[in-house]
């Protein structure tokens, strides 16, 4: 699995991620062609993880210890070594062109609420303007990760369609992991450290935003818990521990994703499902499930503890199931 994170690089194909946001996107994997269509689908793919993540790391805000600021903002710069192809495709695709230009608004946000809207381009932030790369010492990103941790962006933003004008983005708390994408066909999530990673095959997977919310909720939860953390990987690989581990995410996860206002009794059914479709037959076979309990155990599990959490009014406390956040 190294390889496919290596690609998640935010300077691949001549895109840069501008800000501290918590939905870093990664730029699509060298082996896939860089279209128009291409970039849709994945713009896609990536406000659905944006904005179930924000709802998932909002909601649960109250219980978080490590907070970060959400503005449900991210904004991409086209590199000047980009090839003419990608640029052109960019361009089509998203009007990103040199300048920053909002990719990513998730509704019901700061941003949304600030009415920015994909497509925009960002000529200053405060009152430092826009003329170079964002690069890590350039003033322009400097002032921008200030004003951002600060709490609010104070911009100036025009649109193909009206003169420039001002707009404040204010931040809410928001539990503090990052969630990333990564364009591949395999069925998998991970965590590592606070850090998110949503593969395209487990995405596709889900047939709405509760089944991908039981995804990004159980993620979450390991995030929470630490579980992926520098310190903490002997208990991973150990098999026994790891059992307990998984369990517990399956656990927090379903408060997490019920405190957001999805569904929780859709995780078991969705486990049969996803599990009917992505193992073999020589997995079920022969319980080749790792620290995993086999489907039908699982899905039961999932099925109980959320119709418990049904009994309890929202939101509901983490030390409600015994958890006390580090």
């Amino acid at each position: 699995m190294a390889d496919l994170f290596k690609r998640t690089v935010v300077l691949a194909l001549g895109i840069v991620l501008l800000g501290l946001g918590q939905t870093a996107l990664a730029a699509p994997s060298s082996t896939i062609p860089v279209t128009a269509a291409s970039l849709r689908e994945t713009q896609d793919i990536e406000l659905r993880i944006a904005r179930i993540a924000y709802r998932l790391q909002t909601a649960n805000a109250p219980f978080c210890k490590d907070l970060f600021p959400l503005n449900g903002l991210t904004v991409k710069v086209l590199n000047s070594d980009a090839t003419s192809a990608s640029r052109a495709a960019h361009r089509e695709a998203l009007g990103i062109e040199e300048m920053p230009t909002v990719y990513l608004v998730v509704p019901g946000s700061a941003a949304k609420h600030a009415g920015l809207a994909a497509g925009d381009q960002i000529t200053t932030v405060g009152d430092v303007v826009y003329d170079a790369l964002p690069t890590a010492q350039s003033p322009f990103r400097k002032a921008w990760e200030m004003a951002e941790r600060a709490g609010a962006l104070n911009l100036t933003v025009q649109s193909s369609a009206a003169a420039a004008r001002s707009a404040t983005v204010e931040s809410v708390p928001g539990c503090n992991a990052l969630f990333t994408f990564v364009p591949s066909p395999v069925v998998n999530a991970e965590t590592r450290g606070n850090r998110v990673f949503v593969l395209k095959g487990l995405i596709d997977l889900t047939r709405n935003d509760d089944e991908l919310a039981v995804v990004l909720a159980h993620e979450l939860a390991h995030v929470l818990l630490h579980h992926s953390y520098p310190g903490n990987e002997a208990a991973m690989l150990n098999r026994k521990t790891r059992a307990v581990i998984e369990q517990d995410a399956d656990r927090l996860g379903l408060l997490l994703m019920s405190n957001a206002g999805y569904d929780p009794t859709i995780a078991g059914p969705w486990k049969r499902y996803a599990d009917g479709r992505s193992r073999g037959f020589f997995t079920n076979l022969f319980s080749g499930y790792g620290a995993y309990m086999p489907t039908e155990k699982r899905a039961r599990f999932l099925d109980e503890l959320s119709r418990t959490l049904a009994t309890y009014p929202r939101p509901i406390s983490p030390d409600t199931l015994g958890f006390m956040l580090p």
